[in-house]
């Protein structure tokens, strides 16, 4: 994992809100972020039983369709998955 990706999956969802509203970060490359860090980890902590990424790609291209455009944000937060 990048170091880039390792310090995307520590920032808060305020923290990512504000850079997907200013352009810096987009719901993509954050959700890549975090498959990369489950995968680096999970063997160690087992936290997932079922790891269902290609599911979480499917739902972002489908919500997603090449990144909303910023007029039709309502709230930085509005693009990251809970």
């Amino acid at each position: 994992m990048s170091n880039r990706a390792s310090e995307l999956t520590t920032l808060s969802i305020a923290e990512a809100g504000s850079l997907m509203a200013r352009g810096e970060l987009t719901a993509t490359a954050l959700t890549e972020a975090f498959l990369a860090r489950i995968e680096a980890v999970d063997h160690k902590i087992a936290s997932f039983v079922t790891l269902t990424a290609d599911r979480a790609r499917l739902e972002l291209d489908l919500s997603l369709p090449g990144e909303l455009p910023q007029t039709l944000v309502r709230d930085p937060v509005e693009k990251i998955s809970l």
